[in-house]
């Protein structure tokens, strides 16, 4: 009986597990829990976007909302994605004429030499317009997730971008296979994957993008930062 009462009344043991701190499993976990935020979010991207010249800051509003759920496990949605929008507005557009000159170029670039495929210049075109296609959509890819990420000065943000950028090339390739993904899935399901591009896949791309540079910039700048604050606070 004694047994019986202690297990009827016992305070309710909490579970357990809990969630996933980093990694691949933090990655699925935030993903699954906040499924319809990302549906949303990527509607949000679609409409913002359309005006073409909003494209920086909702890329930027876009990557705050990632942030701070892979960050902080939650958001308001709405909020942060507008405050992150108009706050970013003017900070974002030169750097999106800046990443848009360098895509356009490339793309040129790449049209021109497959045009002359067969002349030596056609292949240094090619070569050229995939070097600089790819390397703008790597650099952007960092400059952007860097952009909601800390409260720097445009040359700041870019300046640690191509550090980054340098230091981590797994994280790059990681980040160009993510981009290559979901181009090849659109090209390649024409028309069908019209209707998870507008739905779901934008957000799900810019979302990979951010966890890959979040986890980045915890290890080679908020760390190392955090560790000389003590250690002056030490000093002192």
């Amino acid at each position: 009986m004694n047994r019986f009462f202690q297990w009827r009344f016992a305070p309710k043991r909490k579970d357990a597990s809990s969630p996933p701190q980093s990694g691949i499993g933090l990655y699925f976990y935030v993903l699954v829990t906040h499924f319809w935020k990302f549906v949303t979010l990527n509607l949000l991207l679609v409409a913002f976007a359309l005006p073409v010249v909003t494209l920086p800051a909702a890329t930027c509003a876009v990557n705050r909302v990632c942030v701070l759920l892979i960050r902080e496990g939650n958001c308001f949605l709405w909020d942060d994605f507008f405050k992150e929008f108009r706050s970013s507005f003017r900070k974002s557009l030169p750097m999106g004429l800046l990443f848009g000159v360098g895509i356009a170029a490339g793309y040129y670039l790449v049209s021109l030499g497959l045009s002359n495929v067969q002349s030596i210049f056609g292949m240094l075109f090619l070569a050229t317009g995939l070097f600089l296609s790819i390397g703008t959509a790597l650099l952007g890819s960092w400059t952007f997730a860097l952009l909601a990420m800390l409260p720097l000065r445009c040359a700041d943000v870019l300046k640690n971008a191509r550090a980054l950028t340098g230091l981590e090339g797994k994280r790059d390739i990681a980040i160009l296979a993510t981009h290559a993904a979901v181009l090849a899935f659109t090209l390649m399901l024409l028309p069908f994957s019209l209707i998870p591009l507008p739905l779901f896949l934008l957000s799900l791309a810019q979302y990979t993008v951010c966890f890959l540079v979040n986890t980045a910039v915890q290890q080679r700048v908020i760390a190392p930062f955090e560790a000389a604050q003590k250690a002056k606070e030490a000093l002192q």
